[in-house]
C-alpha cells in the first residue's frame, strides 16, 4: 500500500501515514499458526481459557487488517489519492 497522505487532527496540516502490517510482525504470524492449537489443547485437557481471553486474541488478529474493515479516503485540503484506511482497534503494539 505504500505511504498516504492524511490531515492531522491536531495540527490542520497533511501530513504522511504509512499503514501499520501487523500481518507480517513475527509474533502475528507465531499466534496465527498456533493459537487454534493452545484452545484445542487447552479444551482436551480441561482446562481451557475464558472466553475472553479467546475473544482478545481475535480482535488482536484482526486489528490492522484491510480486509476487517477499511473505508477509502481522501485528504480534503490537498487532494491527495483516494486510499484504503483500515479501522483500528486502537491496541497496537
Amino acid at each position: 500500500m505504500g505511504v498516504v497522505r492524511v490531515m492531522d487532527a491536531q495540527s490542520g496540516r497533511c501530513v504522511e501515514y504509512e499503514r501499520r502490517q501487523p500481518e507480517t510482525s513475527v509474533f502475528y504470524r507465531i499466534v496465527a499458526e498456533h493459537i487454534e492449537t493452545v484452545f484445542a489443547e487447552a479444551d482436551l485437557n480441561g482446562s481451557g481459557y475464558p472466553q475472553h481471553v479467546k475473544h482478545e486474541f481475535e480482535r488482536f488478529m484482526s486489528c490492522g487488517i484491510l480486509a476487517a474493515g477499511s473505508a477509502l479516503t481522501s485528504c480534503v485540503f490537498c487532494s491527495a489519492t483516494l486510499r484504503h484506511s483500515m479501522f483500528s482497534c486502537n491496541r497496537a503494539t
